[in-house]
């Protein structure tokens, strides 16, 4: 069993705009502190089997759907209007160095941008989930340095689950859980529910969904063999919350 725990330290955040036209004329909130977190219930992960995870299905929230783009930014119709993103770019010397479209979720009306950027030759990134319809845009902030993953919403579309894996010397591996809410009152839609923060080194590979409070996940760490090459040993976990 692998019991919650207080991180160390947390990554200073780094602010970037992704498009300035709809910062001046949307509204946003950010989500996902930690020190909310650190309020809100704690789960443990406990030890799983590899069937009790293949068994589950596989399943994604966000959906890589079709979108205008050209050679430099890529576009995307929210609240009736064309919205402009610049693509990233691993060789930008600007603070922010562009976005990159992680998909579209129907039964949410969200789209998922994470955006990148550099301080101190150092890269950031973090997501970004907006409402299609009305434009309301939600910052998860970063656990670590770079993004968490991609949230994946429970069976019903009660929760959504992201995590960070551990990065340069930390053991933390994060996993976070936000309630979805009510559409009627953006400001309230997403909320921070419950987390996990354990200093085991694993990370995760794939979470899936049991139902709306239980969920499995397959995690590993690695090593490499005589020649270099990654070898991943697979662990399997299993998590509930209230």
């Amino acid at each position: 069993m692998n019991s919650c725990n207080n991180k160390s330290s947390t990554k200073t955040e780094t602010e970037t705009i992704t498009n300035q036209a709809s910062q001046k004329t949307n509204d946003s909130i950010e989500i996902g502190f930690y020190d909310n977190f650190e309020k809100l219930q704690k789960f443990e992960l406990k030890t799983a089997t590899k069937d009790g995870f293949d068994q589950l299905k596989s399943n994604t929230t966000f959906l890589q759907t079709k979108i205008e783009t050209d050679k430099k930014n890529f576009y995307l119709e929210i609240a009736n209007k064309k919205v402009k993103f610049k693509k990233y770019d691993e060789d930008s010397t600007e603070d922010h160095n562009g976005s990159e479209y992680l998909g579209y979720s129907p039964n949410l009306d969200l789209f998922a941008v994470q955006n990148n950027s550099v301080a101190d030759n150092l890269g950031f990134a973090d997501i970004d989930l907006i409402n299609k319809t009305n434009a309301f845009k939600y910052k998860i902030v970063s656990l670590g340095d770079w993004s968490g993953s991609i949230p994946l919403a429970s069976p019903n579309n009660q929760f959504l689950v992201y995590f960070q894996n551990p990065e340069y010397e930390s053991p933390t591996l994060s996993i976070a859980i936000l309630t979805i809410n009510n559409q009627n009152n953006p400001k309230s839609f997403l909320k921070e529910y419950a987390s996990c923060f354990v200093d085991n080194d694993f990370s995760i590979e794939e979470i899936r969904w049991k139902d709306d409070h239980n969920f499995v996940i397959k995690a590993y760490k690695s090593e490499n063999d005589d020649a270099g090459k990654e070898i991943k040993n697979y662990s399997y976990f299993s998590a509930k919350f209230n």
